[in-house]
């Protein structure tokens, strides 16, 4: 039981990076473009994000 714990977490810490990553890469490319692509694009980051988490929690 704590094994999967460990895992969970590991696999967690990794989206979190990850997202953090994209939306980093995201803000800092998308900045010259206007503001609502802007938005979509890290909408769209977060909408990944949550897909991720569902999968692996289902």
């Amino acid at each position: 039981m704590r094994r999967s714990g460990l895992a969970f977490s590991r696999v967690f810490a990794t989206i979190r990076i990850a997202s953090a990553s994209a939306s980093y890469l995201a803000w800092r490319y998308a900045s010259p473009l206007p503001p609502l692509v802007k938005d979509i694009a890290i909408n769209a980051i977060g909408r990944t994000k949550l897909s991720l988490t569902r999968a692996l929690i289902t």
